[in-house]
């Protein structure tokens, strides 16, 4: 508590929560990013393919 500046137990769990939901946004921006870099490779070396399926 005393590392984050906080005096009550109440308010370090709030930063604790607030930091944990930060993370894991910047986590998953980051995923996504990783993502779209594969397909964009993946695209960028295959050429564009038609995906439908069906006759």
């Amino acid at each position: 508590m005393v590392l984050a500046g906080v005096k009550s137990p109440q308010d370090a769990v709030e930063v604790a929560v607030r930091d944990f939901i930060a993370r894991g946004h910047r986590t998953e921006a980051r995923v996504a990013t990783q993502e779209e870099l594969r397909e964009r490779t993946h695209r960028e070396a295959h050429g564009p393919q038609d995906h439908r399926h069906g006759g």
